[in-house]
C-alpha cells in the first residue's frame, strides 16, 4: 500500500495534465506531437496506470479528476458506464476524439499494404514508413480495437475488421503457441526469432475482449492457446449456490470433440454446444450442486514454414527439449574479489568546470 500511495503522488498521478511531462500534455492521442519514439505510448501507459491508481488507493482526489486524463477508449467506457457525476457527454467527446485520430489500422490490414512477411526482407524505407504497425505490442493491443470502436460507433463492420486482424496476425505472423512473433517488431513466420511475454500478454487479453464482445468459439480457443503456453497453471473452482432452478453455462472448446458433464454425479444427456458460442447450458437445481466437465483432447498436427509442423493435445504445444551447456564468465574490467562500493559525493568533481559539486545532504 505504501508504493500505491508513493506512486499516487508521482509523476503517473501528477495535475493538472498541463504539468505533466511534454509527452502526456502533447501526446499525438491529443492532437499534438510529443513522444519519445513514434510508437506514442507515453500517454496509454499513463493513463492507464492513472485509473486502477485511483480505485487501490481509494484516492478522491484522483477519482474526480479521471475525466480530465481523457485517453484509451476501453478505459473511458469503462468510466462512462460508471460516471456518478453526469459527465458522460465529455466521455463519449473524448472516445470520438480518439477514434478520429487514431491510427488507420483498418487501411493497414488490406490487400498490398499489409506486410505479410518478415520486415528485415523488406527495404527500409517501406518497413520505417509503417514503423507504428509493424511494433508487436502494438499489434496485440490493436486487435480488440474494432470491437472496442463498434461500441461507440454502431458499426458492425468494424466486428469484421477486427476478425481480419485477427486471421492476417495469426497467418503471416503467428507463433505455433498462440502469440505473435516479433522481437520488438512482427518478423514473419521463422520459429527461431523471439516471442514477447508482453506481447502474449495483449494477445490474451485483446482475444479474451474479442470473445465477450463477438461471441466466437474459435477466439477464446486462440486465447486460452497463448495463455495456457506462456503462463503458469492455475486451477479454478467455481461454487454457486442457486437461490431457484437455473443454468450454469460452460464452454467448451472446439477442439474438444466429445465432452461429458455430469450434475451431481448424473451424466447430463441430450445437452449440445451452441455452435458459435461454445456454451453448453447445464441445469441446476436450487441450492448446491457439483458440476464436473471432462474435456476429452486430441493429438493434432499443424504444418509450418520450412517444411515443420507443431504438434498439439488440445490447446498444450509439444515442444522438445534443446540441449545447452551453459557457462558464464565476468564482464569486461572484472574488479576481482572486489562486491561493494561507496562512493563520497564530496569528492566528485564537474567534467569541464572549476569546483567541487555541492556536497548533498542526507547522504
Amino acid at each position: 500500500m505504501a508504493i500505491r500511495s508513493i506512486a499516487s503522488h508521482g509523476r503517473r498521478a501528477s495535475r493538472p495534465r498541463a504539468r505533466l511531462y511534454p509527452i502526456v500534455t502533447n501526446s499525438q492521442w491529443l492532437v499534438g506531437g510529443t513522444d519519445y519514439n513514434d510508437l506514442n505510448k507515453g500517454l496509454p501507459y499513463w493513463f492507464n496506470g492513472l485509473v486502477p491508481l485511483a480505485y487501490l488507493t481509494e484516492d478522491q482526489r484522483h477519482k474526480n479528476e479521471r475525466a480530465r486524463a481523457a485517453d484509451m477508449v476501453l478505459s473511458l467506457q469503462w468510466l462512462y458506464e460508471r460516471d456518478l457525476r453526469a459527465q458522460g457527454q465529455t466521455f463519449l467527446d473524448c472516445m470520438r476524439m480518439l477514434h478520429e485520430n487514431a491510427l488507420d489500422w483498418e487501411h493497414w490490414y488490406t490487400d498490398g499494404v499489409y506486410l505479410k512477411h518478415d520486415q528485415n526482407t523488406i527495404p527500409s524505407d517501406i518497413t520505417d514508413a509503417n514503423d507504428p504497425f509493424e511494433h508487436g505490442v502494438n499489434v496485440a493491443m490493436d486487435l480488440k480495437s474494432g470491437a472496442v470502436f463498434r461500441r461507440l460507433m454502431h458499426d458492425k463492420g468494424l466486428a469484421t475488421r477486427a476478425l481480419r486482424a485477427v486471421n492476417c496476425t495469426a497467418r503471416y505472423h503467428g507463433t505455433v503457441s498462440g502469440s505473435i512473433i516479433g522481437d520488438e517488431r512482427i518478423s514473419g513466420l521463422s520459429p527461431a526469432r523471439g516471442v514477447e511475454l508482453c506481447t502474449v500478454v495483449e494477445t490474451t487479453f485483446s482475444l479474451s475482449y474479442l470473445c465477450h464482445a463477438l461471441g466466437d468459439n474459435s477466439l477464446a480457443d486462440q486465447c486460452e492457446l497463448a495463455a495456457f503456453n506462456a503462463l503458469r497453471f492455475l486451477r479454478l473452482v467455481y461454487t454457486v449456490d442457486a437461490v431457484a432452478p437455473s443454468n450454469l453455462s460452460v464452454r467448451i472448446p472446439g477442439w474438444s470433440a466429445l465432452p461429458t458433464i455430469s450434475v451431481n454425479g448424473a451424466p447430463l444427456r441430450g445437452a449440445a454446444p451452441d455452435t458459435q458460442t461454445g456454451m453448453l447450458k447445464t441445469p441446476l437445481d436450487q441450492g448446491s450442486s457439483e458440476v464436473i466437465v471432462t474435456l476429452a483432447a486430441e493429438l493434432h498436427m499443424q504444418r509450418r514454414a520450412n517444411d515443420t509442423v507443431a504438434i498439439y493435445y488440445g490447446n498444450l504445444l509439444y515442444t522438445i527439449p534443446v540441449q545447452y551447456t551453459q557457462t558464464s564468465r565476468p564482464y569486461p574490467n572484472h574488479p576481482g574479489n572486489i562486491r561493494d562500493y561507496e562512493i563520497d559525493p564530496s569528492s566528485l568533481q564537474y567534467n569541464g568546470l572549476t569546483g567541487l559539486c555541492p556536497v548533498l545532504s542526507g547522504l
